[in-house]
């Protein structure tokens, strides 16, 4: 028994026969009002065994028991009816409950501790992932073409930066063709200029759809129109133009 409790035994009829004072089992005291008497001895189920009760010193307890496993006497017979009672002082009890209870509250509090915090792990597992694919979209919104998401999560997040970064690829190569094509058609354009600018005849280069593309020097002082007013226009309509100017 804890320190500051006691335990003693009692017979059938609630009698003490054995007690750490020895005049209580000599005299044979009888306990049998006591209420852990008689819920363990007499089966008293109005009794609550976690409630606290007046020992016959007055003092608050808190008490329990239980039968003894029958044993044999000197006749070869069975001899039960035995109880083994335990009492420890009600504040001892108390703290001891205290105690448990701060120590579930620890308990529990460490465990929200550790689940807040591999919350946040995984929070930042995620949201780190999606930072990087928001800016490699807005990187090649802004037009840098070499823009690339890095991710290596193994996941769903793995697999679109996976595709921006080919849609990426497939649209920086098509930006590149792009440009070289406009190259090569300034080169092709400055060559045709340049081989016009030579000709003393009137020379007007149209597209499929009859607009001015190109016209030399000659053209701009026979019309009396400077390039700049007839490229893109219609050849029809800059020609109505110069009909119109005329006296």
């Amino acid at each position: 028994v804890r320190e500051g409790g006691r335990a003693y035994m009692v017979d059938g009829d609630g009698r003490v026969i054995a007690h750490p004072d020895i005049s209580f089992a000599l005299a044979q005291r009888d306990f049998s009002e006591l209420p852990v008497v008689r819920h363990v001895v007499h089966n008293d189920a109005s009794i609550d065994p976690a409630k606290s009760y007046f020992n016959e010193f007055e003092e608050e307890v808190i008490g329990t028991g239980a039968r003894i496993a029958p044993i044999l006497n000197g006749s070869g017979d069975l001899e039960t009816g035995w109880f083994v009672i335990a009492e420890l002082p009600r504040e001892i009890a108390m703290e001891a409950v205290e105690t448990m209870t701060r120590y579930m509250e620890i308990l529990l509090l460490s465990v929200f501790l550790l689940a807040s915090g591999v919350a946040v792990i995984f929070a930042r597992r995620m949201t780190a992932p999606l930072g990087t694919l928001v800016a490699a979209s807005q990187a090649l919104g802004r037009g840098d073409i070499n823009a690339r998401a890095v991710v290596h999560t193994r996941d769903e997040i793995q697999d679109v930066a996976l595709a921006f970064n080919i849609m990426a690829e497939r649209l920086g190569a098509s930006i590149a063709d792009l440009k070289r094509e406009q190259e090569v058609i300034a080169a092709e354009r400055n060559k045709i200029e340049v081989a016009l600018s030579g000709i003393t005849d009137g020379v007007i280069a149209v597209d499929f759809d009859r607009r001015i593309i190109l016209l030399n020097k000659a053209t701009e002082t026979l019309l009396g129109v400077s390039a700049s007013e007839a490229m893109g226009k219609y050849i029809a309509d800059v020609m109505h133009l110069i009909e119109k100017g005329r006296p």
